[in-house]
């Protein structure tokens, strides 16, 4: 399965660009580097608030599709994000 890295593990704010997931699909997200990332969906007015994921949390998670989402880094976190696909 192919790993991509949506956002790689460094300090500061960032987003990530837009990933999306396919009808029926699943996709294997990772949190690399330290601090935490906020997984933000896509909506028809921009996104959604985040789910966080990495610090003392969840490091790895599932995300199904159909859904388009982003990952963000807050400006205190130095974490990237990886997503594995079948």
């Amino acid at each position: 399965m192919p790993i991509t890295t949506l956002l790689s593990a460094a300090a500061g704010e960032l987003p990530s660009s837009d990933q999306i997931v396919a009808d029926g699909a699943t996709v294997r997200v990772s949190v690399t580097g330290q601090g935490t990332i906020l997984i933000e969906p896509k909506l028809t007015s921009g996104y959604g608030a985040g789910i966080e994921m990495g610090g003392s949390g969840a490091r790895h998670g599932f995300i199904s599709g159909p859904m388009t989402f982003r990952a963000y880094r807050p400006a205190q976190s130095a974490a990237g994000l990886d997503v594995e696909t079948a």
